[in-house]
C-alpha cells in the first residue's frame, strides 16, 4: 500500500513515529561491574538496579501502575515514568525494562525506564540478552494441572444414567388426570358455537 503523501487524520504523526522506531538505539540493561574505589584501592562491586520483565497486568491509576514479573521471579509493582504516560501503552505480555531502588530493603516496587518493541525483543534472542520462556512458567509443574482425573464412561454406564435421570425427571413431574376432571379433548362436546361467544 502507497504511503499516504496526502495526508489525514494522524497520517503524518504515525509516519514519523515508525521513522522514529527504526532509528531508535537498542537499550540493553546495565550489568554489574567492578570498580576500584579511589580511597581504599579496592575492587568493589557496583550491582545493576535494571532488569527485563514481563507485564502480568495494569492496575490502572495515576501515574499508570502495572505487575511485572522480572527475570529473578520476583513480581514488582512498577509506575510508568512521567515521559512515557501518555506516549507509551504497556498491556499484558509486553516486555519492558525496569529501574528499582537497590539500596532499600523492600525492592518490590520499580519504575518502567523502557519498553521494547517485537524487533527489539528478537534482536535481544540473538545477543542472549534475554529468554521470554523465563517469564512463563511450566504447567508441568504446577499441582493443580496434575490434580485433574477425566472419567470416560462406557456406552453402558451412560445408557443407565440417562435413564436413571429420565425417572427422576417422572417423578419430579405432577400428574394431572383430566378425563378424570372432564376436560378430556375425547370427549362429546367438541363442537364450540362462535355465536353463543
Amino acid at each position: 500500500m502507497p504511503r499516504n503523501k496526502r495526508g489525514g487524520n494522524k497520517a503524518k504523526s504515525k509516519a514519523n513515529r515508525s521513522e522514529k522506531l527504526d532509528k531508535r538505539a537498542l537499550r540493553i540493561k546495565e550489568k554489574d561491574r567492578y570498580v576500584i574505589d579511589p580511597k581504599t584501592k579496592k575492587e568493589v562491586l557496583i550491582k545493576s538496579d535494571e532488569l527485563y520483565g514481563m507485564v502480568e497486568r495494569r492496575t490502572g491509576g495515576r501515574p499508570p501502575v502495572l505487575i511485572v514479573k522480572t527475570e529473578d521471579k520476583k513480581v514488582r509493582t512498577c509506575h510508568i515514568r512521567g515521559k512515557m504516560i501518555k506516549k507509551v501503552w504497556c498491556n499484558a505480555q509486553d516486555i519492558v525494562l525496569i529501574k528499582y531502588d537497590i539500596t532499600k530493603n523492600n525492592d518490590s516496587t520499580g519504575n518502567v525506564e523502557h519498553k521494547y518493541e517485537n524487533k527489539e525483543i528478537r534482536q535481544l534472542e540473538k545477543l542472549k540478552e534475554l529468554d521470554r520462556n523465563q517469564f512463563v512458567e511450566n504447567i508441568e509443574d504446577k499441582e493443580l494441572y496434575n490434580s485433574i482425573v477425566f472419567n470416560y464412561d462406557s456406552e453402558d454406564e451412560k445408557e443407565e444414567k440417562d435413564k436413571e435421570r429420565k425417572k427422576k425427571r417422572n417423578e419430579d413431574n405432577v400428574y394431572i388426570d383430566f378425563k378424570a376432571m372432564g376436560l378430556d379433548s375425547t370427549s362429546e362436546d367438541e363442537g364450540i358455537d362462535v355465536d353463543e361467544i
